[in-house]
């Protein structure tokens, strides 16, 4: 199925892909730098929140200004932005798993929409566990042409004892059914960063876990 992004997942799906692109870190720095000359006192957070609503529209005026001469056509075709119109699928197969959307599962025996992303710092408590809601494919049609595919996902709150729990003898992991990531608005991942989970309640106690 094909159609176009709302406003709101094109942003958020745009800025994802800027900021795991390891070509385009230097550029973070550059506009971080930037923001701290124009506003000296801005907190971090307001940093942030100047990076998730403005960094991709800077980003863009920047890398085709000629007078900054970058000519990396990486650069440049990410600049220009992915077309909003993309293509969606209800199942997709990778790193061994074959996944579907919660709506596709709905009613079948398989629950393959449970969705898992290590964290960065090697601790159980500090990775993602979610719910696969949708699959994107992100089209760059400059030079060169490039297809991303992207798994947009509501994501369980992992504050370590509040969001999740670890079973300290059997190593299973607890998820507070309620509770959603707290962060703005951030549900989209890479297909290729995707580990497959399965979600399922206690028989008794635990309520809500």
């Amino acid at each position: 199925m094909t159609y176009y992004l709302n406003q709101k997942d094109f942003d958020a799906a745009q800025l994802y892909v800027l900021q795991n692109c390891e070509e385009v870190q230097p550029y973070f720095d550059i506009y971080v730098e930037y923001l701290r000359e124009i506003s000296p006192t801005a907190s971090e957070a307001q940093i942030g929140q100047y990076i998730s609503s403005y960094f991709a529209t800077w980003f863009k005026q920047y890398v085709l200004n000629p007078e900054n001469n970058i000519e990396d056509p990486l650069l440049v075709n990410l600049a220009w932005g992915p077309k909003r119109k993309v293509q969606s699928w209800s199942i997709y197969v990778i790193n061994g798993y074959k996944f579907h959307t919660v709506l596709w599962s709905e009613g079948m025996n398989s629950t393959n929409y449970g969705v898992y992303v290590r964290g960065t710092n090697g601790q159980s408590e500090s990775d993602f566990y979610g719910i696969l809601s949708n699959i994107i494919q992100l089209e760059y049609t400059g030079f060169p042409i490039m297809n991303v595919v992207l798994f947009q996902c509501e994501w369980f709150d992992n504050t370590p004892n509040i969001g999740t729990k670890v079973d300290k003898n059997y190593g299973i992991v607890q998820v507070k059914e309620s509770r959603r990531y707290n962060k703005a608005y951030d549900p989209f991942i890479f297909a290729q960063q995707a580990e497959q989970v399965y979600y399922t309640k206690y028989p008794e106690g635990h309520q809500g876990w």
